[in-house]
């Protein structure tokens, strides 16, 4: 049987932007479908972070990707 496949929404960075690759319902949809989902504190993102924890994502400390990027698929800002 195959791990299963780890997604890793970063924090928005950019002062006054707030979209975000993942909402808390298709967070859900991704759960349910056999997915991790790690989504990074943001203070800046559109969804409070609560919204992705209460649908089971775990969250992570801002500016974590680095150390997960062996064995996820990051999501979000790339510069």
């Amino acid at each position: 049987m195959m791990a299963p496949v780890t997604l890793h929404l970063r924090s928005e960075t950019k002062p006054l932007e707030h979209r975000s690759v993942l909402t808390p319902t298709v967070t859900w949809k991704l759960l349910d479908k056999g997915f991790k989902v790690h989504v990074e504190r943001s203070p800046e993102r559109v969804f409070d972070e609560e919204e992705f924890a209460s649908v089971g994502a775990t969250l992570v400390e801002e500016g974590s990707w680095p150390a997960h990027q062996k064995v996820t698929s990051s999501l979000g800002k790339w510069s």
